[in-house]
């Protein structure tokens, strides 16, 4: 009975614990695609302007 019992605990709160992470962690993962969008962006602009000033 004992075992059973902290297993429906653990299971319990693995589901909340997903519940609630998945929504953090594909936040996460917008934000870093964001970042990284930006930063290859920014890259790009970099070297059209050593371009233009060193051609």
């Amino acid at each position: 009975l004992n075992d059973s019992n902290i297993d429906n605990r653990l299971y319990r709160a693995a589901r909340n614990f997903n519940r609630s992470s998945i929504p953090a962690l594909l936040s996460l993962k917008f934000h870093y695609n964001q970042f990284t969008g930006e930063y290859s962006e920014r890259r790009v602009i970099f070297q059209e302007r050593r371009k233009v000033k060193y051609p």
